[in-house]
């Protein structure tokens, strides 16, 4: 690894500190506009008739861009399968 490939994982690893974690434990609303993927994540938030799923973020991308974050969910689903975690 180069220098400057050292450089940018750096700061990148920097950055990403400021980066906010979204927690979803629900996907009501996904689609596309035109060449775009548009995907709705929520959360449960309590409410006087039980959990209500809440907004919590909208995620928009390129096709080339959603097809890498689906990889990039298997290959995560596949790594806690082989740790021996249980995936409901």
């Amino acid at each position: 690894m180069s220098d400057a490939d050292a450089k940018q994982i750096e700061e990148f690893l920097i950055a990403s500190r400021e980066a906010p974690i979204v927690f979803t434990d629900h996907i009501p609303y996904f689609g596309h506009a035109g060449s775009v993927i548009a995907v709705t994540l929520a959360a449960g938030k309590p409410s006087q008739e039980g959990l209500r799923p809440f907004p919590v973020a909208h995620l928009r991308m390129p096709a080339p861009t959603a097809k890498i974050l689906i990889e990039s969910l298997q290959k995560a689903l596949a790594m806690m399968e082989k740790s021996g975690q249980p995936i409901n």
